[in-house]
């Protein structure tokens, strides 16, 4: 009998196992097109209660990891024809991450959900660590404990090669487990020995697509977003040779490493914050004018560079060029214009950034930054009147009110 109470033999013919089993691919799509519709919600908790988890786990030991896919170079008739390196056991496996990803994706805690995904031992284990553990010697989990499907998934991307094309949805699995996650949920992500595996993979140049290079910025940002220790640990390895290589590899890649830049600046934001409030001293520091005392080097790094970072994300992406894949270069620009104007320094900023334009863009070229970037926030606009998850999600990643968001276009656009 399933976790459901359900007996294989009160089904009907066709939905017998035996022949579903045939059509496990189609079984997979159609799940995840359910859990990523307008009632995803409702079919996460629903699919939660009927066991989904369980089969999944049970399904992972079936389907056969750490074997090559197929790879460019080879010469493919896949299923979709000349070029295509699909089979049907890469397009099963893709379809299964898919649907753990669609799962774990939603715009709210959902850790009741999510703790499905660790196994009962791992609970255990992660009730007697405290959220002030000594992150300088992160200690990885015991491997004596039996392994979730979370765990499961973190050995598999850990040894999957950085080209493979299995890598992005592995990383895109853990990242939506990570989303809006609470601290413990961090932690345990971090114990995997996955932060220095991540920064040696952005440190690596054998990147063949740039989506690896993004998703491992991306990855890396939910991995220690607004979290105290854990951009501690981040920091603490951004020793010598690997810390310059590391901020050059952000600024010369800011559209794969846009989404890393906007949680960095969201969390040390938050945390200067938070010591000020501790400590009485409201408005003494500033990362945006060149006053925080904080010892990390990450924020060195924003103070020194967030105008130059800021003004190349401005014109990272031509009026042409912007869609969906790319309005969240839109949206870290637009943090900085945020904070600038909370801080009330975006008059500055602004007058900064013209400055900049006259002494480097001579006004007969033809493509201006700024009046670029007012055509995107034009963009901008339409796109979000017309998408409430979408803005729904952007209130709920960075914590700041859409109302907030809009106001700021608004004002940067004019009447």
């Amino acid at each position: 009998p399933s976790s459901s109470g359900l007996d294989a033999s009160d089904l009907p013919p066709h939905l017998k196992p035996s022949v579903v089993a045939n059509h496990q691919v189609e079984v997979l799509f159609v799940l995840c097109a359910v859990l990523g519709g307008k009632h995803k919600a409702r079919a996460q908790d629903e699919l939660a209660q009927l066991g989904l988890v369980d089969a999944l786990t049970l399904m992972f030991h079936r389907l056969e990891w750490g074997v090559p896919a197929p790879s460019a170079e080879e010469d493919h008739h896949g299923m979709h024809g000349p070029g295509c390196m699909c089979n049907p056991e890469s397009t099963l496996k893709i379809q299964y991450l898919r649907l753990i990803h669609n799962f774990c994706d939603r715009d709210a805690r959902n850790e009741r959900n999510k703790s499905l995904l660790l196994s009962s031992e791992e609970h255990a284990a992660m009730s007697t660590l405290s959220l002030d553990y000594p992150y300088t010697t992160l200690m990885p989990s015991p491997t004596s404990v039996p392994q979730g499907l979370l765990s499961k998934i973190l050995t598999v991307l850990k040894n999957e090669d950085m080209n493979s094309m299995y890598r992005f949805w592995l990383a895109a699995c853990v990242e939506a487990f990570l989303r809006g996650s609470n601290p413990a949920n961090q932690l345990f992500v971090a114990r995997s020995g996955l932060m220095p595996h991540l920064l040696s993979e952005i440190l690596d140049h054998g990147f063949k697509s740039a989506a690896s290079l993004q998703i491992n910025f991306d990855l890396l940002g939910e991995l220690v977003k607004f979290n105290r220790g854990l951009l501690n640990q981040l920091d603490l390895l951004l020793e010598g040779p690997a810390s310059d290589a590391f901020f050059e590899l952000i600024v010369t890649n800011l559209v794969d490493s846009n989404v890393f830049l906007r949680s960095l600046m969201l969390s040390l934001q938050r945390l200067l914050h938070e010591d000020q409030q501790s400590s009485g001293e409201f408005g003494k520091q500033s990362l945006l004018q060149g006053t925080c005392r904080s010892h990390l080097k990450l924020a060195t790094f924003m103070e020194c560079n967030w105008r130059r970072i800021l003004w190349r994300l401005m014109g990272a992406v031509e009026r042409g060029e912007m869609g969906q894949e790319n309005i969240c270069v839109v949206n870290t620009a637009l943090i900085f214009l945020l904070f600038a104007h909370r801080e009330h320094c975006l008059s500055q900023t602004l007058h900064a950034l013209q400055i900049h334009q006259l002494a480097h863009h001579p006004m007969h070229c033809n493509r201006q930054v700024l009046s670029n970037f007012r055509e995107l926030l034009e963009f901008w606009q339409r796109y979000y009147s017309h998408r409430g998850h979408d803005f729904v999600s952007l209130e709920f990643s960075s914590g700041i009110p859409y109302r907030e968001w809009l106001d700021m276009v608004q004002m940067l656009c004019g009447p």
